[in-house]
């Protein structure tokens, strides 16, 4: 179990850096994208899409089986046992703004 754990870390690792430096940090303090308040504090925008459907993509495909849960997407059921919480761009405000405090976050 540890050393499927420690193989899975390593694969989620390698999809958010890549995710991170393909989309996310390319379109960091560009033009703005599409987007939609969805309170005062929390945005939406067209780069979190594309960011939450480039890492569906690569979760569902390197961990059959696992839930998946993403922000602002629907849920994934599982196999029960193992389920991935994501958050394409932690932080979209910012990222919106050009504010240099996001992240691209995965749990298991």
């Amino acid at each position: 179990m540890a050393a499927d754990l420690a193989r899975f870390e390593q694969l989620a690792a390698r999809h958010v850096a890549e995710v991170a430096r393909e989309l996310v940090r390319p379109s960091f303090g560009g033009p703005l994208s599409d987007h939609q308040w969805n309170s005062h504090t929390q945005v939406h925008t067209e780069d979190d899409a594309r960011a939450a459907a480039a890492l569906a993509e690569r979760f569902a495909a390197t961990f059959p089986g696992h839930g998946l849960v993403i922000e602002d997407c629907e849920p994934v059921a599982g196999d029960g046992v193992h389920t991935w919480l994501i958050d394409p761009i932690d932080g979209s405000a910012n990222h919106l703004r050009g504010i240099p405090y996001v992240s691209v976050t995965a749990g298991l």
